[in-house]
């Protein structure tokens, strides 16, 4: 009877340890809010709707950025890109400085991110030619 009991606790280990942990489930829950403001934020973009989109991109960043130490690539490479897209937006209205900002946080998310580096190198140019 007592050697039941010990296969017992050994299955329950073993099945809880496949289910996601809390820290999991928050960052897969925040990757599916973040997944959806981004789609929000570039609904309004499209729309030339740009300051809403701006408060979309930056929703998307304060989900996400709680779990950059994590190795969530999806959730790096959409901060990446919600950072990117915030950095032209700001570009555009004048706001160079925090622009380039954001792209170096882009950068950092997603080293990877080609569109980030080639937007920082135009703005940095720019930054340079006009400054």
């Amino acid at each position: 009877m007592n050697r039941m009991k010990n296969l017992g606790m050994g299955l329950d280990l073993l099945l809880s340890s496949s289910e996601l942990s809390p820290r999991q489930e928050g960052e897969e829950q925040a990757l599916r809010n973040a997944e959806s403001l981004f789609k929000k934020a570039l609904n309004e973009d499209e729309d030339g709707q740009l300051f809403e989109a701006y408060y979309y991109y930056r929703q998307v960043m304060d989900c996400l950025e709680p779990f950059l130490s994590l190795k969530q690539e999806a959730a790096k490479d959409l901060l990446s890109q919600a950072c990117n897209n915030a950095a032209v937006i700001l570009f555009a209205n004048g706001a160079i400085k925090e622009a380039q900002a954001f792209l170096e946080k882009a950068l950092m998310a997603n080293p990877r991110n080609q569109v980030a580096r080639e937007n920082l190198q135009v703005m940095d140019s720019d930054f340079k030619d006009n400054g």
